[in-house]
């Protein structure tokens, strides 16, 4: 597993409303974070990047990490933001992941 820290001092933009994680494994149930328990949200986000394309992402957020609710139009930093990445199976995959959004107040 390659967990490589994103630049977290961009503002990011929220594109979509925070939406509660469902467990695979256990269908119609919420996902939980393995080392705390805390249920996780989905929130789709773009980072504008140097070269002007700007980077959509969906980021995994503990609900402890979620002091304000976040919604389509919201500007938010993320604290703690990484890119996860792995094979399993002989397929990768990846997930960015943050241990905290926080409004920014405009």
């Amino acid at each position: 597993m390659l967990i490589i820290p994103m630049d977290n001092s961009r503002t990011l933009l929220a594109v979509g409303p925070a939406t509660p994680q469902m467990d695979r494994a256990n269908v119609g149930q919420p996902a939980v974070d393995r080392a705390t328990g805390a249920p996780l949200m989905d929130v789709p986000l773009v980072m504008p990047t140097d070269d002007g394309q700007p980077l959509t992402m969906r980021v995994t957020v503990p609900v402890t990490g979620m002091a304000e609710e976040v919604k389509m139009g919201s500007m938010v930093k993320a604290t703690g933001l990484t890119l996860v990445t792995d094979v399993k199976n002989g397929k990768a995959w990846y997930m960015y992941r943050a241990a905290a959004l926080s409004l920014v107040k405009g």
